[in-house]
């Protein structure tokens, strides 16, 4: 079921964001799910901010965006931190597009997947959930 809820899968990528790693000027993921309860939502992120999940667009400028378009199913995987975003658009299961720099460096504003994994099955994790 979490794997066809858009909004869960955005809660969890809202929390695989690397703060440390994000850029230093606040950026936009325009993210557009698609599946059975397809949803169009937006994730503000920037260095050592905690992530702003909008269910608005908040019209920043727009060479502060990347639009991120992919199916629920697709997405899933990079939300639990199971497969990372390089190997899903190399797949073509995720398409980016927006600023070359910003596209190119978002996997990097992420866990990566290794650290993630241990994450979630951490004790503290497994027994909050």
């Amino acid at each position: 079921m979490a794997q066809a809820d858009p909004t869960v899968i955005m809660w969890w990528l809202t929390h695989r964001v690397d703060v440390a790693a994000a850029p230093e000027r606040q950026v936009v993921l325009d993210l557009a799910i698609f599946g059975q309860d397809g949803q169009h939502s937006w994730l503000l992120i920037a260095r050592n901010t905690e992530p702003a999940l909008c269910l608005e667009d908040p019209l920043l400028d727009p060479d502060r965006y990347v639009y991120v378009e992919a199916d629920a199913a697709q997405l899933y995987p990079i939300a639990r931190g199971l497969s990372g975003w390089r190997k899903a658009i190399q797949a073509g299961s995720v398409t980016l597009y927006g600023d070359p720099v910003l596209v190119h460096d978002l996997p990097g504003w992420f866990l990566p997947v290794d650290t993630a994994v241990r994450a979630s099955r951490s004790p503290a994790a497994v027994a909050a959930g």
